[in-house]
């Protein structure tokens, strides 16, 4: 489902998924579900924090060696 979101749609998705999370444990009376529930929505959250933070950083370019450059490996 996520594949073809940027991280920062990602990161979107996850909190409105932890946002429907809590929402949902509102409106349950058993206290161990409620706790699970709320749980679950922090976890989302805190996922959504590393994918915020994946998509604001900047990307290092990897330079590969090109094929046409004596090797210096004997």
């Amino acid at each position: 489902m996520f594949r073809s979101l940027t991280l920062a749609g990602q990161a979107q998705a996850h909190r409105d998924l932890a946002r429907r999370a809590r929402r949902l444990s509102g409106t349950l009376s058993e206290l161990a579900e409620k706790t699970r529930l709320q749980r679950y929505a922090d976890e989302l959250d805190t996922q959504a924090d590393r994918l915020e933070r994946e998509a604001t950083e900047p990307r290092r370019l990897v330079i590969a060696p090109s094929a046409n450059q004596p090797s210096t490996a004997n």
